[in-house]
């Protein structure tokens, strides 16, 4: 998982953490008074289920799906608790669903609907307790109360538009450096650590064909015309490959002139196709030198979805050099 996405898990688990804990001192002073019910266990079960459902969403990577499923609750118990007389209880359920968005939140509308559907649950408060007044249910202190709440409500939420500033920076700041850590600063692809991270990530499903692509005899371009001329070529090369995968592929810089490129659930006869197109496209070329430039490219399908990035590596890189001592500019193919 990427620096910036752990750091909003680690939010997220952090006010996970707290919900849990919010939950024992209450069940201990209903214990104690004698007002532990059947149905509070059979809700803090559910509760305790909840949360741990939401752990094991969170450790595989579904951050959105978490935040979302946590500001709803909070939103929720807070419309269970609106009717009841103490704004206390109910501007405390708010207030968390509040600062619960805002800490961890992954998508600016959910932050704008948090602070629109808090505030105005606390300002409709206000003719609720006037009504509770005027039929001798309440007194004038829970107005004062109610008052109080919506001044709350107001410093709290300037408080929580600074930190979610706060936290935004610092995760923008982390998305930046990730990207400068997983970018070829030459060709602008992705490069070896990104490819890597790509075949860690559990969300990586579906066969795979890898394309090991080593560019002929690049040394010799380096050689005869310069390193300048050598960017330029790898530069040139990978805007080519870059725009004859498919959208739902991607390619990367493994290193000096060879290049990898990742064809997700495809055939190996389509596969091949999109090879040769690319070999083709890449001799056809004008790099501007006094000769054409060719590749030579190997091909290797995954085993299964869960197949790890080293062995099917290894199967596509002995393909690509069978291609090179063939005489290069060729498409070679290894299968188990």
């Amino acid at each position: 998982m990427p620096e910036y996405e752990n750091k909003k898990a680690s939010y997220a688990a952090f006010f996970m953490l707290l919900l849990v804990l919010y939950v024992v001192p209450s069940m201990v002073f209903d214990g104690v008074v004698g007002r532990l019910t059947a149905g509070t266990i059979v809700f803090t079960v559910l509760y305790y289920g909840f949360i741990a459902l939401l752990f094991i969403y969170l450790k595989k990577g579904h951050i959105h799906f978490v935040t979302t499923a946590l500001m709803v609750a909070g939103f929720v118990k807070s419309i269970d608790y609106f009717l009841v007389p103490e704004a206390f209880v109910f501007y405390v359920h708010s207030a968390l669903a509040l600062i619960i968005g805002v800490s961890i939140h992954v998508r600016k509308y959910q932050l704008y609907l948090c602070f629109i559907f808090f505030n105005a649950l606390i300002v409709l408060r206000i003719p609720y307790v006037i009504s509770l007044i005027s039929r001798g249910h309440l007194n004038s202190e829970s107005l004062v109360e109610t008052v109080q709440a919506l001044v709350g409500a107001f410093f709290i939420t300037m408080t929580l538009v600074f930190l979610s500033r706060i936290i935004d920076r610092e995760i923008e700041k982390s998305e930046r450096l990730e990207k400068i850590a997983s970018t070829d600063t030459l060709t602008g692809l992705a490069n070896r650590r990104k490819l890597e991270h790509l075949f860690r990530h559990p969300g990586l499903t579906g066969n795979k064909v890898l394309l090991v692509i080593d560019i002929d005899f690049f040394k010799k371009v380096n050689d005869d015309f310069g390193h300048d001329k050598g960017d330029s070529v790898l530069i040139q090369f990978s805007t080519i490959l870059s725009s004859l995968i498919r959208e739902t592929d991607s390619c990367y810089r493994w290193g000096g002139e060879e290049f990898v490129a990742v064809l997700r659930d495809i055939s190996l006869e389509e596969a091949r196709t999109i090879s040769e197109r690319v070999r083709t496209s890449v001799k056809e070329a004008d790099f501007g030198l006094d000769r054409p430039m060719t590749v030579s490219i190997g091909l290797s399908v995954s085993v299964d979805e869960r197949e790890p990035l080293e062995p099917i590596l290894a199967r596509a890189d002995r393909a690509m050099y069978r291609a090179k001592n063939s005489g290069r500019n060729r498409v070679e193919v290894e299968t188990l």
